[in-house]
């Protein structure tokens, strides 16, 4: 894939006009799919990359998440999904990358629960209903004060 020295390059740094031709020939099962494939790496690689980095990625992470993204753009062969009637491949592309960074970023931060946070929680809310139960029982019980006069 390009380097992200080709920002030298102007036309690297924007989406390329889609060549309808070209997508449906890679998401073929052709034998031009892989000459296919690779011209869209080369058209899109960068600025996926720069998507990547302008969300806050260093730039060995955004390599390594652009990469990620074209092997399993390819792996699970995703483009057998987009046409033209659909709408835009820019649009298309942008929105699988955001997907793909978002699952990225579930997958590397997973939701835990603490004992501690859990435990306290629990512990104030038998607390809470202790108090309350305990108020409630006694209401009927409770001695009448007596003015002094």
């Amino acid at each position: 894939m390009p380097a992200p020295s080709d920002s030298t390059n102007p036309s690297a740094r924007v989406f390329a006009t889609t060549r309808w031709s070209v997508v449906r020939a890679a998401g073929g099962a052709t034998p031009a799919a892989g000459e296919a494939l690779a011209v869209l790496c080369r058209a899109y690689w960068y600025p996926l990359y720069a998507f990547v980095r302008r969300e806050g990625k260093s730039a060995p992470d955004a390599q390594d998440l652009t990469q990620e993204f074209f092997a399993r753009l390819i792996a699970k062969e995703w483009l057998g999904e987009v046409a033209p009637e659909r709408g835009r491949f820019r649009s298309w592309l942008l929105a699988a990358m955001k997907h793909f960074l978002a699952k990225e970023w579930r997958d590397a931060h997973p939701f835990t629960r603490s004992a501690s946070t859990t435990g306290s929680t629990i512990s104030r809310w038998i607390s809470w209903t202790e108090k309350t139960s305990a108020i409630s029982a006694t209401a009927g019980r409770c001695p009448q004060i007596k003015r002094q006069s």
